[in-house]
């Protein structure tokens, strides 16, 4: 699908072998949903235990209603009319899940026995141009739900999550843009992404650990955005960590942009790793971010 391209050099230049597209009769609603009603039935939980529902996406389909409505249109029951609790979209690109994470954390400061949905979904398949190098064997298609709760929620949760932060560089959108009207196409200058992405990573980590009274040294896992495992490896070069450090997992997802992050969250708890884990998001507009998560 990639014309241009030798065999194996996809690979090498970017670190991704497989990646998740949408199938014929998928969309972001289907995706969102399922990856939401799972998370729901595995915590024992239904729409009325909510106390917000937050959507970072940098495709929502529509401005108007929200994802954020719409998703949780699907999880009403049939003929069920009422007023639910509040539920919005974050538009941060890549750094989305640490915008939501840290929306999440400011919410619950003030109500400590909430329950949180944050949800990430993205559909870039449909704007990639395959005939791209640039962009055409980077980007996947994924949906992710994150239950996240007060420290009076009765729901014991197996992580815990300090407060994110959160930054801003100001691009037109001429360096990278994800295009809101589907007959465009994702353009992004990679060399100059490049650059920004990695100084970004680094800063916003640095920031958040410092924040915190700790080194990055002190990490016991860092998770950045899967964005080109190129970027990940200059991460950790820069950072001069040692092998096994730096988590990757692009070789088989892709760059699913807010996704990224929990996707490898979901990974790394399956794997029953304990620790303090270093999360670090770079995005279009240019967004950046950097989290501190505790798996216990």
């Amino acid at each position: 699908q990639c014309p241009g391209w030798e065999e194996g050099e996809i690979l090498k230049m970017t670190g991704i072998e497989i990646r998740n597209w949408i199938a014929p009769g998928e969309d972001i609603i289907s995706l969102s949903e399922k990856a939401v009603k799972t998370v729901l039935a595995r915590n024992h939980l239904s729409l009325n235990d909510l106390s917000l529902i937050i959507v970072t996406s940098g495709t929502p389909g529509t401005i108007t209603p929200s994802l954020a409505t719409r998703i949780q249109h699907t999880l009403i029951p049939e003929g069920k009319h009422a007023l639910f609790c509040p539920a919005f979209d974050i538009n941060a690109a890549c750094s989305g899940y640490l915008y939501a994470l840290q929306s999440a954390w400011d919410f619950l400061n003030t109500r400590p026995d909430g329950i949180i949905l944050v949800v990430t979904a993205e559909v870039l398949s449909p704007l990639v141009d395959l005939t791209d190098k640039s962009t055409s064997p980077i980007f996947g298609d994924a949906a992710t739900a994150t239950i996240v709760t007060g420290s009076e929620s009765p729901l014991k949760g197996k992580a815990r999550v300090y407060r994110p932060v959160t930054a801003a560089a100001g691009e037109d959108g001429t360096i990278l843009t994800v295009p809101a009207d589907t007959s465009r196409t994702i353009f992004m200058n990679g060399p100059k992404v490049y650059l920004e992405a990695v100084h970004s990573m680094i800063t916003l980590l640095a920031k958040v650990c410092t924040e915190n009274g700790i080194q990055v040294e002190d990490l016991d896992l860092i998770v950045p955005h899967q964005a080109n495992q190129r970027i990940i490896n200059a991460v950790k070069q820069r950072l001069k960590l040692p092998e096994g450090r730096v988590y990757s997992q692009i070789r088989n997802r892709g760059n699913t942009s807010s996704c990224t992050i929990p996707l490898c969250l979901e990974s790394i708890m399956k794997e029953s790793t304990t620790g303090l884990l270093g999360l670090t998001a770079f995005g279009g507009g240019f967004t950046s971010a950097g989290g501190l998560v505790e798996i216990i």
